[in-house]
């Protein structure tokens, strides 16, 4: 996790806010397919809370953001927060291209918090 540490040491010290939290949001990921759910829920609400900020309304980012974040906390037991993050992805997918590679995995991901509240989700 020493590497870890030190990617999120250099992305506080990045200016430009979108590389930020484009480098958070890619942490964050890198730590969850690690099987690190703990460890990626920081890097991912520092995403989400910079592209609320930069951006007038949900994209694509906070979107895969808002994903990313729901697996974790579905992987950490917190069932509730995982179904909110999932849903406000979902929503967004549906909206904006519901055939879009990524609208089928958020709306999978959202099925199983759904239907398996004891299950462990899986990307």
């Amino acid at each position: 996790m020493l590497l870890a540490q030190a990617a999120a040491d250099v992305l506080s010290k990045i200016a430009n806010q979108n590389l930020q939290a484009r480098g958070q949001l890619a942490l964050g990921v890198a730590r969850l397919e690690a099987g690190d759910a703990r460890g990626a829920v920081a890097p991912l609400q520092q995403a989400r809370a910079l592209f609320e900020r930069m951006q007038l309304q949900v994209s694509p980012d906070t979107a895969d953001t808002l994903a990313a974040l729901g697996r974790a906390q579905w992987q950490l037991g917190d069932g509730a927060a995982a179904r909110q993050s999932l849903a406000a992805a979902d929503a967004f997918w549906r909206a904006f291209d519901p055939g879009n590679q990524r609208a089928e995995r958020v709306k999978l991901s959202l099925f199983r918090a759904v239907s398996a509240p004891g299950g462990a989700l899986r990307p």
